[in-house]
């Protein structure tokens, strides 16, 4: 695939620390048979040798690599907002910094949406790091070809670790599809919400391979930084669950209100489970704030 002038992608990487991973990264990124891409990469104020790290790396050269450095930091989330904000090509994805891709990940996935526009996402089968499996269900992936509702049910009763959220987007259907609210489970909602322009893709092929650190191992700690207040910690799928109803599709679907029911007390019980070390979090939060 040839380079343009104008780059055909935009990949946003957020960073945090990510010192141990970030270099095996990049140079994966770096390495894709499509090379029409700016990386923007958004160190968020990190501690660990990842800035420095990236001011090395600007000094090679590589015209593609542009890195942000945060003064502050913003959270995960709105980390990952500015990026997308920056994005002015037709086509975007995230790039977690502890993720790597195989080489012609950007390429298969860029080449079947510039052939097919009624999809606004694609993504490759994707395997965990510590799992022999890349199900397409329990990753995330499987594709959406269905009607607008089909699609959206199926993939709200089974997102699944939503590896989607990394796939490659049409950038004006992501930046539509963002939320300004921030909350557990966000990037479901973003999914949804592009569900309502048109299908998701997936690659039959394994050029993605994912971390299994970061917040999900953890969970808890997103869920006390996203949801303030002691009713949305204990219930941190409530919000996600009120922002459904935004959703027009969803509203006859008693099966996704069922499922949601169940779900918010299946997490409750987790976050009761987990009450001392969620309770520790909060007092170091407050005495930090304070």
């Amino acid at each position: 695939m040839n380079t343009q002038i104008s780059p055909l992608i935009t990949i946003g990487m957020p960073v945090y620390n990510g010192m141990a991973t970030i270099d095996k990264a990049i140079r994966s990124l770096l390495a894709q048979t499509c090379a029409d891409f700016t990386l923007i990469v958004s160190d968020n104020a990190s501690t660990d040798g990842t800035r420095e790290y990236l001011q090395r790396l600007q000094k090679e050269g590589d015209p593609r690599i542009v890195c942000v450095f945060q003064p502050e930091n913003l959270g995960a989330v709105r980390n990952f907002k500015a990026l997308l904000d920056l994005a002015n090509t037709p086509y975007f994805m995230w790039a977690a910094s502890d993720d790597y891709w195989e080489p012609t990940f950007v390429e298969k996935n860029l080449t079947f949406l510039q052939q097919n526009p009624d999809y606004v996402a694609s993504i490759s089968k994707v395997q965990r790091s510590d799992l022999q499996t890349s199900d397409s269900v329990e990753m995330g992936t499987l594709p959406l070809r269905d009607t607008v509702r089909n699609n959206i049910i199926r993939y709200i009763l089974k997102p699944g670790w939503n590896s989607r959220f990394y796939g490659i987007h049409r950038t004006t259907v992501i930046q539509q599809a963002w939320i300004k609210t921030d909350f557990w489970a966000q990037d479901w909602a973003v999914m949804a919400n592009t569900l309502l322009h048109g299908k998701h893709n997936e690659i039959q092929e394994v050029l993605m391979h994912r971390s299994a650190g970061g917040a999900s191992s953890v969970a808890y700690k997103t869920i006390v930084q996203l949801n303030k207040g002691a009713f949305h910690t204990k219930y941190p799928l409530f919000r996600f669950t009120l922002y459904l109803f935004n959703i027009r599709p969803l509203w006859f679907s008693l099966r996704v209100w069922t499922h949601f029911l169940s779900l918010n007390l299946k997490w409750r019980r987790y976050m009761f489970r987990n009450r001392k070390a969620i309770s520790a979090l909060m007092d170091r939060n407050s005495k930090r704030l304070s």
